[in-house]
């Protein structure tokens, strides 16, 4: 396995040229010591990272239980100061198209902090649809995936907009560019399957978990038209990097805040240690480093 500034890729290498790159991402929140970080479910994350590899062609040769390691021994070095993200990349070193050799793997971490401003966000839904269905499938987290979100969401943004809300081509609401939507209507969490063509979230699960635990809500995974959006009690997103954030708008059109927020507040509490509804999935990491700068 790589470190960060270790890896050498060539402009010309299959991992740039042909986009042969996987990812995953998980989040570490620091406890109320500052002395622990807490990764959730990272048993999930390794999942979907080995479900994706297979998607695009590669075999890992790590283990379960390696990959696993060299999260916990990278995160452990964190100084504890903010959020952080954990990254893993599998990438084709060669330079040719079918070359079949296991993937290169590296871990490391980044700051979380300012990655979406501290307000309830604004979406803009794209005019073209985006298929549910296509070559490389919606549950593959590749970085193929990633040009054409970046473009809806250049557009957005020209328009005053946080993000996107992209539409399948059944013309159902799916997810933005980067986190999963999930919609408060009564006592549901409802949030669309991986057919109507979105990631499979791993910070989605955790949110249900969170929701009918501390709110008593019931998560539901089913389509959703874009008129039961708009007419929501409340709308989220969330991610590993976001954590989970309110909707304040869909095209201008102002959303209630309550319920969200209620959610928000009660997973970033769980998400902390502070509630006990996440601890079953969460990997406690002691810091080397904590308050060194």
């Amino acid at each position: 396995m790589t470190e960060l500034d270790e890896v050498r890729l060539s402009i010309d290498s299959a991992a740039l040229r042909y986009a042969q790159v996987v990812f995953d991402g998980c989040a570490a929140v620091a406890d109320s010591t500052g002395t622990e970080l807490r990764i959730l479910d990272l048993g999930a994350h390794l999942s979907r990272f080995r479900r994706s590899c297979e998607g695009l062609g590669f075999a890992l040769s790590w283990s379960a239980g390696e990959l696993a390691d060299a999260v916990v021994e990278v995160t452990r070095r964190h100084d504890g100061r903010g959020a952080v993200g954990i990254r893993l990349f599998a990438y084709a070193e060669g330079e040719g198209f079918l070359d079949d050799e296991p993937p290169g793997v590296c871990v490391f971490l980044r700051p979380l902090d300012g990655y979406a401003p501290n307000r309830p966000l604004t979406l803009a839904t794209t005019g073209e649809p985006r298929p549910a269905h296509t070559d490389l499938p919606r549950w593959v987290k590749a970085t193929a995936h990633y040009a054409g979100a970046r473009r809806a969401v250049l557009r957005a943004r020209r328009a005053g907009h946080d993000d996107v809300l992209f539409r399948n081509e059944a013309g159902r609401i799916t997810e933005t560019s980067r986190a999963s939507l999930l919609v408060l209507a009564g006592d549901r969490l409802i949030s669309p399957p991986v057919e109507e063509g979105v990631l499979p979230g791993v910070t989605r699960e955790l949110l249900g978990i969170v929701a009918k635990g501390a709110l008593g809500l019931t998560p539901e995974h089913r389509a959703l038209e874009p008129a039961e959006v708009i007419g929501a009690d409340g709308v989220v997103l969330c991610s590993s990097s976001l954590g989970a954030a309110v909707v304040g708008a869909i095209d201008e059109h102002p959303l209630p805040h309550g319920a969200a927020r209620a959610l928000v507040e009660a997973f970033d509490r769980a998400a902390r240690g502070g509630t006990p509804h996440l601890d079953d999935v969460v990997t406690s990491v002691r810091l080397v480093n904590a308050g060194r700068r």
